[in-house]
């Protein structure tokens, strides 16, 4: 990804961990906005994905990521 890149999509996410506050409030749990997350950000990828072959590779992009990231974690706790 690009700085750029990344810079958006770094205020993509604060704003939904600010949606995410918001909707504490209103007594939506947190396992209730991941699977509603979830559930948009699948129809948002295929929607406007030029392929889904490529709706496909955003998301498992974004799974990949994460979990390679939790083995990193894993591994500094080894160390």
């Amino acid at each position: 990804m690009t700085n750029k890149t990344l810079e958006k999509a770094s205020i993509v996410y604060d704003r939904l961990l600010d949606l995410g506050d918001e909707l504490d409030q209103e007594g939506i749990t947190t396992a209730e906005m991941a699977r509603g997350t979830a559930y948009f950000l699948v129809e948002l990828c295929f929607d406007t994905a030029p392929s889904s072959d490529y709706a496909m590779h955003l998301l498992l992009s974004a799974i990949t990521a994460r979990l390679e990231r939790n083995i990193d974690d894993s591994k500094e706790e080894v160390a």
